[in-house]
């Protein structure tokens, strides 16, 4: 059997507000969009290609006519559901077969879904917290490091009082008397985590081993997950480990992360993919109970119809895998 790919065109969809990142401002993400043919069944295809992570000029799948297809031995924790053997392709254009062989699973019903139990097309998602927010009883994704440690400790009291959950993200940008400042007083029963303060594992390890305080303060793993995928053990108070699968991981390698790694609470995140492959997040946020870092939607509602969000409910609606169908 084969995949047979056509019609390759990239879709750039504008992104507001603009984002930041050092001297540049990104105005657009992008991703490649495609046709593909199994057997008698059409389906749209997509590559992300976010352009802090991924360059066109590396793509190879949009060089590709057809790809040998082997259903015989389904398994999702393998690389291309151990259907496809295709060398040399990058972490965003394996997640783009695999989320092509996902809506494939879905139009011809294939029994291999029954082992994504509860697979769904909507999941909770986290809202980004700003200064002056008067959010209640919410998930609650909030930047340190960016103002005064005692600004930030008095944005936080506020937001713990008003009953909501925070998920604190340093970007490695903290020292520990920084965060010391930042928690002062804090009632540590709202922090949910704090993700990587500072910039290597061995000063966290420090900070909860020295700091009665904070010794059951516990850790999310984000932009050093490859550093320390195989030493994961050695974090201490390590909870969540967080996921771009179409940076990092693919869907197969994010279904075999929570089959070696159960006690770790994972939570997917978005890196401004369009429509097609935010809508796939969306299905793998749903085999975790969890509020998802998915905000990226946000800046791009205004060209994905089909995807809705019930803030209230911090919820997020995608569309049905069928739809990627073609019809003919």
């Amino acid at each position: 059997m084969k995949i047979y790919l056509d019609n390759f065109e990239v879709l750039e969809t504008p992104i507001n507000p603009h984002i930041k990142h050092l001297e540049d401002t990104i105005k657009t993400t992008r991703s490649i969009q495609y046709d593909a043919q199994i057997g008698t069944i059409k389906i749209r295809g997509e590559i992300p290609l976010f352009p802090l992570f991924y360059s066109i000029s590396n793509v190879t799948l949009n060089k590709t006519k057809s790809i040998d297809l082997d259903l015989s031995a389904i398994d999702l924790t393998q690389e291309m559901f151990n259907c496809v053997k295709l060398e040399g392709l990058d972490i965003n254009e394996i997640f783009s077969i695999e989320q092509l062989l996902l809506s494939y699973f879905y139009i011809t019903e294939n029994n291999i879904l029954n082992e994504l139990k509860n697979i769904k097309n909507h999941c909770n998602y986290n809202d980004l917290a700003i200064s002056g927010m008067e959010e209640r009883d919410k998930v609650l994704k909030y930047k340190i490091g960016r103002d005064s440690p005692l600004k930030e400790n008095t944005s936080l009291k506020k937001l713990i009082q008003n009953k909501n959950v925070l998920r604190l993200d340093g970007n490695k940008m903290l020292s520990e008397m920084q965060l010391l400042h930042i928690l002062e007083n804090i009632d540590l029963r709202g922090i949910e985590y704090i993700e990587e303060p500072f910039k290597d594992v061995n000063t966290w390890n420090s900070f909860v081993t020295n700091n009665d305080r904070y010794k059951n303060l516990e850790f999310a793993l984000d932009e050093s997950f490859h550093e320390y995928k195989n030493q994961i053990d050695k974090i201490l108070n390590l909870k969540t480990i967080i996921i771009k699968p179409s940076r990092d991981l693919a869907i197969s390698g994010l279904i075999k992360l929570s089959h070696e790694a159960p006690d770790k609470s994972i939570v997917i995140s978005s890196s401004f993919e369009n429509e097609i492959s935010l809508n796939t997040l969306i299905y793998l946020g749903s085999l975790f109970e969890n509020h998802h870092g998915l905000g990226t939607f946000e800046y791009m509602k205004d060209s994905f119809p089909r995807i809705t969000t019930d803030r209230n409910k911090q919820l997020i609606q995608g569309y049905p895998l069928a739809l990627n169908q073609i019809q003919t």
